[in-house]
């Protein structure tokens, strides 16, 4: 868990290109309290999984939620979240309508058999593995409309910037210092 100093630091680090909306996307099965916070603050939100679900599944399923800096559920994913594996933050262009639309595409993934499997991208531990290892083509898809990913290292000492560097053919990881 950040102290409030710290959730500050890293407000200012996702919020800094005023013209990107910031997003998070949860994991409601490792943040039980999800839904709670939802209903309490009430913020732009929405389930990644379509269609009608029983309130079980509901309340395992990703869900993206708009972020606006200072708000509640801003500071409590950030300082509760860090360290907890609950969700990656997401600097995007798209309206939450559209981002919706682009990131509940990331949630498939074939494997080299041509299996279609459940890819759980918003885990930072397995987004921390995957990006450096992604093809030119993974890169594509995952960073279309997308600015930057953000989320803890998995020593939980930085916040991990995650961008697409186009002209070089290769992702760009930055470190901003957050613990220690």
């Amino acid at each position: 868990m950040l102290n409030n100093d710290q959730v500050k630091h890293v407000q200012s680090i996702l919020f800094a290109e005023e013209e990107h909306n910031v997003y998070a996307v949860v994991d409601g099965a490792a943040c039980p309290e999800l839904r709670f916070k939802l209903y309490d603050w009430q913020p732009i939100s929405s389930c990644l999984w379509s269609g009608d679900l029983e309130p079980d599944i509901e309340e395992v399923a990703p869900y993206m939620v708009k972020l606006e800096k200072g708000a509640d559920i801003t500071e409590w994913l950030i300082k509760e979240g860090w360290g907890n594996h609950w969700n990656i933050f997401v600097s995007s262009i798209l309206n939450p309508k559209e981002f919706r639309k682009q990131i509940r595409k990331l949630q498939l993934a074939r494997s080299p058999e041509g299996k279609t499997l459940f890819f759980r991208f918003y885990d930072p531990r397995v987004l921390e593995i995957f990006l450096p290892s992604s093809d030119a083509q993974q890169r594509v898809d995952v960073f279309m409309k997308i600015e930057r990913f953000y989320f803890p290292s998995s020593e939980m000492n930085s916040l991990l910037c995650v961008s697409n560097n186009d002209t070089k053919d290769e992702i760009e990881i930055t470190h901003h210092k957050v613990v220690g």
